[in-house]
């Protein structure tokens, strides 16, 4: 910064700052060289904004664009397996793409996705029942 403002020229970036409460924001902040009608630097002119909240929603921009990218790329990996036994999920395998998009380890994934796979087989089989012909077609409207 200094480098630059003893050069004459203006700067501009970022400062973590204090409140006079203690608590700490991030500022962003432009400062250029005010010059005398002789073009020597007298002072310094600086603007700041508080853009801690712009930095905080960027952050969590970032981190759900990397949530959804771990998700469409584990989408081609993802397999998940039932093995059924009297009509009844009795045991299920799931690869490791199903843990990375739906962030549950490997022991809580199973018990929970028996409930959702009699789920899924609900809907399935609502959806089968809805189906009609259109024009020579057969398409499910969902409900």
């Amino acid at each position: 910064m200094w480098a630059h403002l003893t050069c004459g020229e203006m700067w501009k970036g970022e400062f973590i700052n204090r409140r006079k409460d203690g608590s700490e924001y991030t500022e962003s902040v432009f400062i250029s060289p005010v010059r005398d009608a002789d073009g020597q630097v007298t002072h310094y002119l600086g603007i700041k904004e508080d853009i801690t909240e712009r930095k905080r929603m960027e952050q969590a921009l970032r981190e759900n664009e990397a949530r959804y990218r771990r998700i469409t790329e584990g989408l081609t990996d993802y397999l998940y397996t039932v093995r059924i036994e009297n009509g009844c999920a009795a045991e299920t395998t799931q690869s490791s793409a199903c843990v990375a998009v739906t962030g549950y380890t490997v022991e809580e994934f199973a018990p929970i996705h028996i409930y959702g796979f009699r789920w899924l087989c609900r809907k399935i089989a609502n959806c089968i029942g809805a189906c009609a012909t259109d024009s020579g077609r057969e398409r499910c409207r969902p409900h």
